[in-house]
């Protein structure tokens, strides 16, 4: 689709979008967690030493994305079944990787990770199907790693150095503001490396990135033993003795939202092909959605005067609703601006569902309980994926739609209890 071809439904959302993430960064700061002037000395270095990383290693996760599909295409695979494999295989690691991470801490467990990745896009160069299915079985390894290590390490050196917790989610919302930012850059630098030198190209730019990232975590502390002094043991008896129901609860709520999240993932282009009766920008979409998702991160840090739980449960239920809509109204304009209200949804859940899981998971399992929650998100997305072609699609959004209301509920029964004492 050639540039002067782009449609102005998603140019004009484009441009707007860009325009407000500019107009929240230049806007007078408010006030946060706490008052710039007695934020602990170092704090602002912390965050940059932890988000660097972070942003690089997500960098060169989505660098990967947009070109895996087409790469396992050109060698002549079954892309469904490499996927299959692989979420199979995140959901089965989910069930060890927490225990491995509490052994290992979360410094070499990061290092793990990008050692990992590195054997993963190495693999990719290969048409060999068995070397794949290998790449695809250690790809569900390093994404269970991904999603709970660095998280990990940030909360216990933020714990460590006893910066107040109210903090955190300050570093939680600039992370999740910047991978989507990466994400957009990510997407850009793929193409113009598929375009030139084929589809491997973005692989091996993620194996440059991902060593440069594996470098910067190699000068982190290792705080996993230190973390676990008097503060620590004190907020995990805390957990453990009065808010296990309210974890357990946030638990599900968080893996419910992101399973629908993620079968929206393998939705999201069909839906829109098929309300537009043709092919549309996806390039320019996924931009649009990125923007989205680092615009709600920056929401996410000026709506610290709510409690956090209160804002996970409203996002929850308008991200149901921007669902329901078009699964029951599929027009072209009301299915793309409700996408983009959805992604915006959880641009703000993401750092929201950090926060809840540092402040009510106990420290001292905190590894095993976050792998244990990534199980029910990946059954939900591998049932989504079995069910893709044998049902309509807008049904298939329409149940994520009532997936993010159950999640919304799981959390208006804590927020409830939280409020009766």
């Amino acid at each position: 689709m050639e540039l002067l071809n782009w449609p102005p439904y998603v140019t004009i959302p484009c441009s707007v979008l860009a325009i407000m993430l500019g107009m929240l960064h230049v806007m007078p700061k408010q006030k946060k967690y706490v008052n710039e002037s007695i934020k602990p000395l170092g704090f602002k270095k912390f965050q940059k030493q932890y988000v660097i990383v972070f942003w690089l290693v997500m960098f060169a996760d989505w660098l990967q994305g947009p070109n895996m599909y087409t790469l396992y295409k050109s060698y002549g695979m079954d892309v469904g079944k490499l996927f299959m494999i692989g979420f199979l295989s995140s959901a089965l690691s989910s069930c060890f990787v927490g225990q491995l991470v509490e052994k290992w801490g979360p410094k070499q467990a990061c290092l793990i990770y990008c050692l990992l990745e590195v054997m993963i896009n190495s693999m990719e160069h290969f048409p060999n199907f068995k070397l794949l299915v290998l790449s695809r079985i250690l790809g569900g390894i390093s994404t269970a790693l991904l999603s709970l290590s660095f998280e990990s390490w940030m909360i216990n050196e933020h714990r460590r150095r006893q910066f107040p917790e109210e903090l955190l989610g300050s570093t939680f919302a600039l992370a999740s503001e910047g991978s989507g930012i990466a994400a957009i850059i990510a997407g850009i630098v793929a193409q113009i490396g598929a375009d030139k030198y084929g589809d491997i190209a973005p692989f091996q730019l993620a194996i440059i990135v991902t060593v440069l990232a594996a470098f910067f975590i190699a000068q982190w502390p290792n705080n996993y033993e230190k973390s676990l002094d008097n503060k620590t043991k004190s907020l995990s008896t805390s957990c453990d003795s009065g808010s296990l129901s309210h974890a357990m609860k946030i638990g599900f709520a968080y893996s419910i939202f992101e399973g629908a999240m993620y079968n929206f993932v393998f939705m999201w282009v069909p839906l829109l092909q098929q309300a537009a009766s043709g092919p549309v920008p996806t390039g320019l979409i996924f931009s649009c959605f990125m923007l989205c998702i680092a615009i709600g991160g920056k929401l996410f840090g000026a709506l610290c005067f709510i409690p956090t739980v209160t804002v996970a449960m409203i996002i929850a239920a308008i991200s149901s609703i921007t669902l329901a809509i078009p699964a029951w109204c599929p027009s072209l304009l009301s299915t793309f601006m409700t996408f983009l209200a959805y992604e915006m949804c959880i641009g703000v859940f993401i750092p929201c569902s950090a926060v809840l899981r540092a402040t009510y998971f106990s420290p001292l399992h905190f590894n095993t309980l976050v792998a244990m929650f990534r199980l029910p998100t990946n059954l939900l997305v591998l049932g989504g994926m079995l069910l893709v072609d044998s049902i309509d699609m807008t049904r298939l959004l329409g149940a994520c739609a009532v997936l993010l209301c159950v999640s919304a509920l799981f959390l208006s029964q804590v927020k409830s209890k939280l409020n009766l004492n």
